[in-house]
């Protein structure tokens, strides 16, 4: 069983990388595109192939961070304290 640092965590499996990190990772992996795109001089049509991606990458990773931050709040709130 591996053991993650208490910031990588799931809340509800400690096991287990949580939501927000990897909402983090799917918005840089948007960024890395853009940027890969920039430095190679990636030139398209209006219709930016490299910038689609990038938004749409970043818009799925922004999703998925707050969905994680949102479970961390119900796992937090329903968290029996003892």
């Amino acid at each position: 069983m591996p053991i993650l640092k208490s910031w990588l965590q799931s809340s509800a499996d400690p096991t287990q990388v949580s939501n927000t990190v990897k909402g983090v990772v799917l918005s840089a992996s948007a960024l890395i595109v853009f940027f890969g795109a920039q430095f190679f001089h990636v030139t398209l049509t209006a219709d930016n192939i490299a910038s689609l991606a990038s938004e749409i990458g970043a818009l799925a990773g922004i999703m998925w961070f707050f969905y994680g931050l949102l479970f961390k709040g119900v796992i937090y709130a329903g968290t029996i304290k003892q």
